[in-house]
Order: structure tokens, then C-alpha cells, then sequence
């Protein structure tokens, strides 16, 4: 996969250091979620 490439914002590899962490597409984060970058998303996983 060519994740690391099509990074807009962050750094893929930074997930690996931290337990809490989220990659989201760019047309979700922005136009439908409102986040950019740092913002604080909480993800419900319904039935897990």
C-alpha cells in the first residue's frame, strides 16, 4: 500500500507510538466531521 504517499496531514508512521490515533480521509475529516489535524474524534463502533 502507498499510505505514506498520499498522507495529506501527520504522519502515518506516528500512529505506531501512540495508542490513540485515527487516520480519516480527507473529503470525511473536512466536509462532513469538521476536523483537521489534532482534533479529538470519538469513534463508536456499534455491536463490537
Amino acid at each position: 500500500m502507498r499510505i505514506n504517499e498520499d498522507v495529506v496531514e501527520g504522519r502515518f508512521l506516528s500512529l505506531v507510538h501512540t495508542r490513540y490515533g485515527i487516520v480519516l480521509g480527507d473529503k470525511l475529516a473536512e466536509k462532513y466531521l469538521g476536523v483537521q489535524l489534532g482534533d479529538r474524534v470519538d469513534a463508536v463502533f456499534p455491536g463490537s
